[in-house]
Formats: C-alpha cells, structure tokens, sequence
C-alpha cells in the first residue's frame, strides 16, 4: 500500500526473500504500473542477493482451467513477462484455496537458506554495509523442511 511508504524502506535493509503479490482478478491499466513500481522499490533498497519471487493471486477465478489454458490467461502471461525480464521465479497462487501458497512460500525459503548456507554476502543497497551470515545450519532436515524449521535468525520473508 502506498501509505506505508516511508517506513517499508527500512523493512528491505537484511532481507532475505520478498513476496510480491499480484492480484490476477483486478482488471486496471494501473497494475503492472505497480507492479514495476515494486520492483524498482525492491531493486533500490534490497540486497542484490535478495531472493524475490511473484505471487499472481486469485487464480481460483480461472478455476477448471489447465495448466496452459492459465498461462494464457492475459493477466497471467503479462506477470510471467515481467518476471522473466526481471529475472525472478513465478508462482500462481490461491489465498482463498491455499492453492500454490506452500510452493511458492517453501521454494523461496529454500532459496534463501541455501544462500545463507553458502555464506553469500548480503549486501544492502540502502546503506552499503556488507553482511555475511554467521550461522550455519548443516541440518539436512532444516533445509528440506523451511517453512517448520525458519531459515535462522538472520532470515526474514517479506
């Protein structure tokens, strides 16, 4: 929302992962306007090594649809272009139905404790400070199961 602006940027500094979610059922000539908004937002004030992964919500109003039939579906194959183009990973997803939401919330979190297990560097754009995790979980357990286990201390999602 556009009224949280100003206290958002401090929320981008360490991040690990960002959500974004796009509404799929709102039919205006504004979204993908906000949508890029976002991304701008998340590319000047989160780390580079920010995992970052599009939500296009709601798709349980295609509901019967194929798989192919979705991707066709204008708002959705608009999403997967700006998610291409930005080199992010796409998930369709259902908050009413929980259709899509363990996926897509699983693989990010995944993600984002590999990186932390390697030791990649966090880097935030906002304040140019360096960070590199200290904690490492050598769990097989923790990383096959993200979303029991947390991904630490150092891991926030967005």
């Amino acid at each position: 929302q556009e009224r949280f602006h100003v206290i958002t940027h401090s929320y981008y500094r360490g991040c690990n992962a960002i959500l974004l979610v796009y509404d799929v059922s709102e039919e205006s000539d504004t979204d993908f306007e906000r949508l890029e908004y976002w991304l701008e937002k998340v590319k000047s004030h989160a780390s580079t090594n920010c995992e970052v992964a599009l939500l296009c919500n709601k798709i349980d109003i295609f509901e019967g649809k194929t798989p192919s039939e979705l991707a066709q579906e204008s708002k959705i194959a608009g999403a997967k272009k700006v998610a291409e183009a930005e080199g992010i990973e796409i998930f369709l997803t259902s908050a009413k139905s929980g259709a899509g939401v363990e996926e897509a919330y699983n693989a990010v979190v995944s993600k984002a404790m590999d990186k932390q297990n390697r030791g990649v560097s966090v880097s935030s754009k906002a304040s140019g400070e360096e960070r590199r995790s200290s904690e490492r979980d050598s769990s097989a357990s923790a990383a096959q199961t993200p979303a029991i286990k947390g991904c630490g201390p150092r891991c926030s999602i967005m």
